[in-house]
């Protein structure tokens, strides 16, 4: 496109009104612009192209509407009342890029060759977002302004990302398995910015179970999993007063008689502090610990006492895993065989083969995570359907992708990508997400 020479322009266009291409809505604003332009003769490069962009808005609007009305279709229907192509109009009206700059935009956006496609996605499964499109849209000041608001666009049901790669994939559509579609190929996206979940999928009925099947296994062999719990530092002793003493026995009392606020950890004594700062007799010493040891119970029991869970990444638990290996064989067999069976009823996966491989190999944490993590991303394939997940961190463009085809492949003990982190969660304590337990978290390194 040709140098914009204003100051010829407003040579020969001395009345605004003749100006023909110029929208009603911009004509009082380009006259504000023009009388600047006269007054100034040096302008700045975004005053400047204000101008360009006010006298060529009715031409732009016309190549940008009509230009993918099926993408904008799509978009809509996507962000529903937060309205994207709106949006995206808005920041193409607002940018202070050059009018050739919005013209190229527009144009770039009709060639597949400049978008991302499904033949692109198969052939660089990991790598930077931006280089998934062409080097001429890539560089398009549009472009980068619109993808700084795409890519962390987030609603409700709606994650990072797939609202960026449904404005610049080709073919976009939305599917009922993943999250967007391109080229027919069918996306699940997470965002990789933090850890996400993968889980077996299974419903409800594999939910809240893992913290009793950690009970239950340790007390097979007749332990429990708090015992392995790390203890943690020593409380220092502090002399307290006795009336202080009183005054958490007196908490306490009244917690048990009626329900008042429930004593915490720090409000309850040590039988050490109990026999150090109090007056009383023997005897009543014995009450007071019974008493309080009634309220340890309480809190106690609101929580797990399954400590770690069967967590194979702590030594604690791999050295009683390889004890019970060799003194207890076929009970440690057939304790794992009900635990996984227990915890993932249901799967399209092989348990069997998950729990024989975790018996061969116990006392290698890594490897049995590396095997908990295939099995359960196997899984999620296996019941989502999509072709593709696809993790993406929006702060530094970073992407990778697994395939279906590469999940199905797996074996246990080939190893998973190595930017990727992957924690099995051992455990379901506190955790409240609407997932079946046993699942992976996930993320970038």
């Amino acid at each position: 496109m040709e140098d914009f020479n204003i100051k010829g322009y407003l040579k020969i266009n001395k009345h605004l009104n003749q100006l023909n291409e110029v929208t009603s809505k911009e004509k009082a604003r380009l006259q504000q612009l023009f009388q600047k332009a006269l007054n100034d003769p040096d302008l700045d490069d975004e005053t400047l192209n204000k101008i360009k962009n006010a006298v060529v808005s009715k031409n732009l609007k016309s190549q940008t509407s009509d230009s993918d009305k099926d993408r904008g279709d799509v978009l809509d229907k996507y962000a529903g009342k937060f309205n994207l192509p709106r949006t995206i109009q808005k920041y193409f009206d607002g940018s202070s890029a050059a009018p050739q700059y919005k013209f190229q935009f527009a144009k770039l956006l009709k060639d597949p060759k400049n978008l991302i496609t499904k033949g692109k996605l198969e052939s660089k499964v990991e790598g930077s977002l931006l280089n998934l499109v062409s080097p001429s849209l890539k560089n398009n000041p549009l472009f980068k302004e619109i993808t700084d608001y795409l890519l962390t666009f987030r609603a409700r049901g709606k994650g990072v990302g797939e609202a960026w790669l449904l404005t610049f994939g080709n073919n976009p559509d939305l599917t009922p398995t993943g999250d967007v579609g391109i080229d027919g190929y069918d996306i699940e996206v997470k965002d990789g910015s933090g850890l996400f979940s993968v889980d077996s999928k299974l419903g409800r009925d594999n939910k809240y179970i893992h913290d009793k099947l950690n009970d239950n296994f340790f007390s097979a062999f007749n332990t429990k999993g708090s015992d392995f719990q790390k203890v943690g530092k020593e409380r220092k002793k502090k002399s307290v007063d006795l009336s202080k003493i009183r005054d958490q026995i007196k908490s306490i009392k009244q917690y048990l008689d009626t329900g008042g606020r429930k004593p915490t950890s720090r409000s309850i004594p040590s039988d050490e502090d109990v026999k150090k700062y109090s007056n009383l007799d023997p005897k009543q010493v014995d009450k007071l610990r019974e008493t309080i040891n009634k309220v340890k119970q309480y809190i106690s029991e609101a929580k797990s006492t399954q400590g770690y869970g069967l967590d194979y990444t702590k030594p604690v638990i791999n050295k009683f895993l390889l004890t019970q290996k060799k003194t207890n064989p076929e009970l440690l067999k057939k304790e794992l065989d009900t635990y996984y069976k227990t915890l993932y009823k249901g799967a399209d996966v092989n348990v069997d083969e998950l729990t024989k491989y975790i018996y061969d190999n116990i006392g290698n944490g890594n490897k049995i995570v590396k095997a908990m993590s295939t099995f359960i991303l196997k899984q999620y394939f296996s019941k989502e359907g999509f072709d593709v997940l696809m993790i993406v961190d929006p702060e530094n463009f970073k992407y990778r992708i697994l395939t279906q085809n590469f999940v199905s492949g797996l074996s246990y003990g080939d190893d998973l990508p190595g930017d990727l982190t992957y924690e099995p969660k051992f455990k379901r304590g506190g955790d409240a997400q609407n997932l079946a337990d046993g699942w992976v978290n996930m993320g970038f390194k």
